[in-house]
């Protein structure tokens, strides 16, 4: 009786818990003061670099870029820092295109004060290091979002609980420590199109990992982007303009792995030694994927999560594999919603 009391309390303490988050989380969404940004200005007397944080609202029917160069041009708070340009320069137009910002400003910036009392270099130089501190992402967004190149190494520590509701007896606890290397090439067919929003020519991805999950010595995949169409807009046809489209893109992955169920257990990476005898002795196993995906990102376009660093993903997969292990089945259709912040 106790245990079926202790169970119900619990329960309802999730509930709870769950309640208040859902409530926390719909009032931080529709009430955000805004993002964070931070913005760069010269000193009045051009030797020291001011810096000041605002909080930007998003605005639906423009990017959050557009509006962070809008409230740039506004000048300073500080009383000790000049204005970037001359007062009164306004937006005229900006858009992003094939990983370039283009940015068209009004003609008082030129008109307002003599050229040769101006300093527009400097002031351009420092225009680009506040959009480069405050969007990485216009490097990388646009047509060539997949095109990257370079060598990344990565370690990550996991730690998994599993325990079913009807019986707290039958629990799984598992640490692990992972170790991961990647390579990135931007294409495989040398063909380009600066004028192009789509992507053809087959980045790849080449990944190694060591220990990369519970029984698991080593996997090794390779990725390759075959399509990719940068959107990056809203549409009208969506209720209050309320998501903003990045892209749409398709690709082949293939991934083999090498496993041994006997040694199971938290940290692998201790148990090296015996993974190696297991694979000279071939009783390790060789299970693999392989996999074509179709996912499309997009953005919500409101309140706090109107943000260029939150995305969510749609994707549905289908499967097959050549060597499957005894409890994996040889095909599998899946879909999933994911997000990234």
């Amino acid at each position: 009786m106790k245990i079926k009391r202790f169970k119900t309390s619990l329960y309802v303490v999730f509930a709870l818990i769950l309640i208040f988050f859902i409530i926390s989380f719909a009032l931080w969404a529709f009430s955000f003061p805004g993002i964070r940004k931070t913005f760069i200005f010269y000193s009045n007397s051009g030797s020291i670099e001011y810096i000041e944080s605002r909080y930007i609202k998003k605005n639906r029917q423009k990017p959050l870029i557009n509006c962070y160069i809008e409230e740039l041009l506004l000048g300073p708070l500080n009383e000790l820092s000049a204005p970037l340009f001359p007062r009164g320069t306004k937006l005229d137009s900006c858009f992003l295109r094939d990983s370039v910002l283009y940015v068209e400003l009004s003609e008082e910036l030129l008109n307002a004060l003599p050229a040769s009392s101006y300093d527009y270099e400097k002031s351009f130089v420092l225009f680009k290091k506040n959009i480069f501190r405050s969007f990485s992402n216009v490097k990388s967004t646009g047509r060539g979002f997949f095109e990257r190149s370079g060598v990344s190494f990565s370690g990550n520590f996991e730690t998994v609980y599993v325990s079913r509701a009807d019986n707290f007896e039958n629990k799984f606890f598992f640490n692990n420590l992972a170790l991961n290397c990647s390579v990135q090439f931007p294409f495989l067919i040398p063909v380009q199109d600066e004028n192009s929003v789509f992507t053809f020519n087959l980045p790849f991805v080449i990944q190694g990992n060591l220990f990369p999950a519970a029984g698991y010595f080593a996997s090794l995949s390779g990725t390759f982007v075959l399509f990719n169409w940068e959107i990056q807009k809203s549409f009208n046809w969506t209720p209050g303009n309320l998501l903003y489209f990045n892209r749409i893109y398709v690709y082949l992955s293939y991934l083999g792995k090498f496993s041994d169920e006997k040694l199971a257990d938290s940290f692998s990476i201790l148990k090296f030694p015996e993974f190696i005898k297991s694979f000279s002795d071939s009783q390790m196993k060789y299970s693999d994927i392989l996999k074509l995906t179709s996912s499309m990102t997009f953005t919500p376009n409101f309140g706090g999560l109107a943000n260029p660093n939150f995305a969510l993903t749609l994707s549905a997969a289908f499967a097959v594999r050549f060597f499957a292990l005894p409890t994996e089945k040889q095909f599998v259709f899946s879909w999933s919603l994911t997000g990234n912040f």
